[in-house]
């Protein structure tokens, strides 16, 4: 299976997981009106966590707003998943331990992982950017961000997403997808109104 096993991150992670998840004001259920909401709800969590919490999301520790909204529309389906509107996860993203809250996949009843549950959507954002700037099989990643933040002074969401393909077990064709969710995301213009550049990226 490809899918990495990500417990001993989000372990090691809890405590500012916690904090900074609870900067943003609570919700007990995800829910959103259209593909424009879901945008909007995790733009207010994004740039809160980057512009109140800079010491802990510097530029070089980000993650590029447009592929946090392409993986979140994918592993949520808008936030239209069982998962994303019982239990705040956007992003699929599985637990190994049983004492920690979590949802069995009614495909995958008995099976030794659950998808876990969040106190709030953004959380499980921060949980997301923990794991991609701590997992081991987010290296590569990893050290493409900084080479482009280095050479431009910028990142490529779409660029990015070919390093992750340990997030599915669909390996390559999920970064294909993410690449064409970012494609949409512009043409649609769900970013009208928002701080929010031609690259995707936030503007502070």
């Amino acid at each position: 299976m490809r899918f990495i096993k990500i417990i001993l991150v989000i372990s090691l992670l809890l405590l500012p997981t916690t904090t900074l998840g609870n900067a943003i004001k609570k919700v007990d259920v995800f829910t959103v009106q259209n593909n424009e909401d879901f945008v909007l709800k995790i733009f207010s969590c994004v740039k809160t966590l980057y512009t109140e919490f800079p010491n802990t999301y510097p530029l070089e520790k980000q993650v590029p707003f447009d592929l946090i909204v392409a993986m979140a529309a994918y592993e949520s389906a808008w936030g239209q998943s069982r998962f994303a509107k019982e239990g705040n996860n956007l992003f699929g993203i599985r637990t190994w331990d049983p004492l920690i809250p979590q949802m069995k996949a009614k495909q995958r009843p008995n099976a030794e992982w659950g998808v876990r549950k969040y106190e709030t959507y953004c959380t499980c954002i921060v949980d997301y950017i923990q794991i991609l700037n701590n997992h081991p099989a987010y290296e590569e990643f990893r050290q493409q961000r900084a080479y482009e933040l280095k050479k431009y002074g910028y990142t490529n969401a779409s660029i990015l997403a070919q390093f992750l393909v340990a997030w599915s077990e669909l390996g390559e064709q999920y970064t294909s997808r993410l690449k064409q969710i970012i494609l949409l995301i512009h043409d649609q213009g769900y970013y009208k109104g928002l701080p929010v550049d031609k690259r995707g990226q936030i503007i502070n």
